[in-house]
């Protein structure tokens, strides 16, 4: 029937994203990178998988290293529909790739950052700070930060 067939549809595409994120990079001869365009695939608005194959494929993109994959994970931590553990593993794999790719990040991506910090759950405010901690802000971004932070402050001081 067609309700087996999505399940085991979503089991292969789980173990799959579960088998790509247990890759070592640093020894590997695979070519992992290949997968980042299909991760990504799995994880977008058009093919809507299930939370159970979409983590583990954060989780992968999270570990390649590879800045392409950003934006999209950001969009992941900003979406409040997006479940917690889904947008705590964004964090997660933005923060790895920040840390892992020597570029600032993106004005999307550092926005969205920007808000996450405020974002109303410790957990994935946590998650997103270490990503700005990981991040290589640049000066002018490290001056919008502060002071966002400040005025965040301010109007939570303000409205208590």
């Amino acid at each position: 029937t067609r309700g087996e067939s999505e399940k085991r549809a979503n089991l292969v595409a789980r173990t799959a994203a579960e088998t790509f994120a247990s890759i070592d990079i640093t020894n590997t001869r695979y070519p992992y990178l290949d997968a980042v365009d299909a991760l990504m695939k799995a994880i977008g608005t058009e093919v809507m998988r299930p939370d159970e194959v979409r983590i583990p494929c954060i989780r992968a993109l999270g570990r390649y290293a590879d800045k392409r994959p950003l934006e999209l994970l950001a969009t992941h931590i900003a979406r409040k529909d997006n479940d917690k553990a889904v947008r705590m593993e964004a964090a997660r794999a933005v923060s790895q790739l920040l840390r892992d790719v020597d570029i600032p990040p993106s004005p999307e991506v550092f926005k969205t950052l920007k808000e996450g910090l405020f974002d109303g759950d410790y957990d994935v405010e946590l998650a997103v700070s270490e990503a700005i901690g990981n991040a290589k802000l640049t000066n002018q971004q490290r001056y919008e930060l502060e002071s966002y932070t400040r005025a965040k402050r301010r109007e939570k001081k303000e409205g208590e």
